[in-house]
């Protein structure tokens, strides 16, 4: 495999996030919408071999980020 694509989302928007992970981790380095709301991004991913999306889509992982006082 190449690694993953990874697709995201914050709040109830599109899935307008996308970006290629070859390694163990990835940091979403997007700003905050509003840091004084709570936040909720979701993820999925598909594995890519020879540029080309393979497998099955991945769970959706939601992440919620509360707000910053």
């Amino acid at each position: 495999m190449d690694g993953i694509m990874l697709y995201g989302k914050i709040n109830d928007g599109n899935y307008d996030f996308q970006t290629s992970v070859k390694g163990s981790d990835f940091e979403d380095t997007r700003p905050r919408v509003n840091a004084k709301l709570t936040e909720v991004r979701e993820y999925y991913a598909y594995y890519m071999y020879a540029g080309k999306k393979v497998g099955k889509q991945s769970e959706i992982i939601r992440v919620v980020l509360n707000p910053i006082e």
